[in-house]
């Protein structure tokens, strides 16, 4: 088993206040953020990166994590200097945002919550966005004690939308013309997975 805070290719850790540069560019592609965060296109400030950082540590987020990968393998060896051991070492690459956004605390008994991801578009298409998903599915329902984890997809995003699909998401609804987008309405679609549907693709005794 992989450990708690990592995947086969990824690490996962908390948003500290150092992020908002990596926020930055995360949000600067605007055709992209548009596919995760439905909001009327403006140029995004400091202040606004600020509000994004601070939005993500709030309490109502079970779970909000960077994306990394990890810093190469080290080459170091017992004869290296001790100028050599004083250098920085590599850090991760923060590579995409993870939450599982769950209930208020009057809610909560519900055990529900809503999956975001967010990746840089670099690295999309490489199947980290899988990974990062199948991490968060089982944190969610093996640590957090959650039975049923939502996820949304704009219907222009029909990549997001088979992905989903693929990864053992049902289709709940549709709610028709949801959203403003270029130059239209458009519909949002609502997928969701039980706490025994994941057990039954994913929960394996040698996991």
């Amino acid at each position: 088993m992989a450990d708690l805070w990592s995947s086969t290719r990824l690490i996962y850790r908390g948003v500290d206040n150092e992020d908002e540069a990596f926020l930055a560019d995360l949000s600067a592609d605007a055709e992209a953020f548009l596919n995760v965060a439905p909001l009327l296109p403006v140029p995004r400030s400091k202040k606004a990166i600020q509000e994004y950082r601070e939005y993500l540590q709030e309490p109502v987020f079970l779970l909000s994590a960077i994306v990394c990968l990890p810093p190469p393998p080290s080459a170091s060896s017992q004869a290296d200097t001790a100028e050599d051991k004083a250098k920085e070492k590599p850090k991760p690459t923060p590579v995409g945002v993870i939450t599982l956004r769950g209930e208020p605390p009057r809610t909560s008994h519900h055990r529900h919550c809503d999956i975001g991801i967010n990746l840089l578009r670099a690295y999309q298409g490489q199947g980290y966005g899988t990974e990062a998903i199948q991490w968060s599915l089982r944190w969610g329902f093996k640590r957090a004690n959650l039975h049923r984890m939502s996820i949304g997809a704009f219907a222009w995003n029909q990549g997001a939308i088979r992905l989903y699909e693929k990864l053992g998401f049902v289709h709940e609804g549709v709610r028709r013309d949801f959203f403003w987008h270029d130059g239209r309405y458009q519909d949002a679609v609502d997928l969701a997975m039980l706490e025994d549907e994941w057990r039954t693709l994913y929960d394996h005794p040698q996991d």
